[in-house]
């Protein structure tokens, strides 16, 4: 009898749960041989069970990074699904060699070598590509802080100042940083954050993502196929079994290399990463405390309302005013190393970490001193650094950062405390 597959809703969570299942059993045989280790097709990769989510998104180091806009390039409407809407981007290069793909398929959908009028997979159309990783944030900010300012009201937690709020902030983070991310920086890591921000991923098609059996009948079980594997295959992308709609450029391809060169981003692959600037310090340094005055601002009331005991022992109602903040008031009053020290401890808060309490407080310590010596952006990277080591992630596997970090043909040397303990005494010896 042949497996059922999702469409999308059933009838029971044990249903779904078989139906899923018996899909993921079927990505993982097309895209292996015999066993794991005897891939049969290397370019059929389920996003979601490997770290390729990380994939465009963060460098060398693991370090969040976003596209540089000027790096992208439109699509050709003749080239989109919807020439209606304004074309899709991507980047340049993965732009040039899709297109050169899709002529490809309407050749061949000519010459009668593939079906023609198969729906996705005669000609391929771009649906969706880049989404701005700076609209995606904010749009998940203004939830975050909707949630955060519920949960005040909730807990009729009075919020008369910066430091009551800055207090509760990080008593909430505590219980939820590891899931819901407060900064750009882990935002752009976790799964809220799309991988079509990498300017690297593809959608040839608008469909449920949760529909298995619509994956099955629109492309595993197309008579173009095998074709639409192999040639993407040898133009350099990856498909994603789990939406096999979408594709990802392989930076560690001949031909994105190639193609590539010809926007000055020759070399390894790490210097395709040229393309990219990390989000840390730029972040900090434009939005950090923006978004900290603002959330205080849309979670503190205009008043606040107590119960006091007067002399003759009754009990009578007093309020007091909150402070309001302009963001020139709020950064006369807290400094930029304060601001940066909750940053760090925020960046901690949402990361899996081995360091103990101690450690934590150590490696703070250093960037401060770093700040006042050397400015937010070596501090910033002195720390993002330690804290995005792919080791310290839960749940993380060991074989598939092995294939990324070689992708990033990266010989850096493994970032540690120790690295940034040699750079302070570097400095203190020079200063003497």
């Amino acid at each position: 009898m042949a497996d059922k597959y999702s469409e999308g809703a059933s009838n029971s969570l044990t249903e779904l749960f078989y139906q899923k299942e018996a899909y993921t059993q079927k990505s993982i045989q097309l895209s292996t041989g015999d066993s794991l280790t005897d891939p049969k097709n290397k370019n059929l990769i389920n996003y979601n069970l490997t770290e390729l989510g990380l994939y465009g998104k963060v460098n060398n180091y693991f370090i969040p990074i976003v596209v540089k806009e000027n790096s992208l390039k439109r699509f050709s409407p003749k080239n989109t699904r919807n020439p209606a809407r304004p074309a899709p981007q991507a980047l340049s290069y993965v732009v040039d060699i899709f297109e050169l793909m899709a002529t490809q398929f309407d050749k061949c959908a000519q010459i009668g070598r593939i079906r023609p009028h198969e729906e996705f997979l005669s000609s391929l159309r771009v649906d969706r590509a880049y989404v701005s990783p700076r609209t995606r944030y904010n749009e998940y900010f203004s939830i975050l802080s909707q949630v955060f300012k519920d949960q005040v009201r909730q807990e009729a937690i009075d919020i008369l100042d910066f430091d009551d709020f800055m207090n509760v902030l990080i008593r909430f983070l505590k219980n939820g940083a590891l899931t819901f991310p407060f900064t750009k920086t882990g935002f752009i890591k976790s799964r809220h954050s799309s991988m079509l921000s990498s300017g690297l991923v593809i959608e040839i098609a608008d469909l449920d993502y949760n529909n298995d059996q619509v994956k099955i009948d629109k492309f595993i079980n197309s008579p173009n196929w095998d074709f639409y594997v192999q040639t993407c295959n040898s133009y350099g992308f990856i498909i994603d079994t789990s939406a096999p709609w979408r594709l990802m450029a392989d930076l560690d391809s001949i031909i994105m290399k190639e193609y590539a060169s010809q926007y000055g981003l020759s070399g390894a692959t790490l210097t395709l990463l040229r393309a990219y600037d990390t989000v840390s310090g730029p972040y900090f340094r434009e939005q950090f405390i923006n978004n900290l005055l603002d959330l205080y601002n849309n979670t503190k009331t205009t008043i606040v309302v107590k119960p006091s005991i007067c002399d003759d022992d009754t009990t009578t109602l007093s309020s007091q005013k909150t402070t309001n903040y302009t963001i020139t008031e709020l950064r006369e009053n807290y400094s930029l190393t304060y601001f940066l020290k909750k940053y760090l401890e925020i960046r901690f808060l949402e990361e899996e970490s081995q360091y103990t309490t101690a450690k934590k407080e150590q490696i703070i310590s250093n960037c401060l001193y770093l700040f006042n010596s050397q400015g937010s952006i070596i501090s910033i990277a002195s720390f993002e650094k330690i804290i995005n080591k792919p080791f310290d992630y839960l749940g993380s596997m060991s074989y598939t950062n092995k294939q990324i970090q070689a992708r990033f043909e990266s010989d850096l040397p493994e970032p540690d405390v120790r690295e940034q303990e040699r750079e302070i005494l570097r400095i203190k010896n020079k200063k003497r």
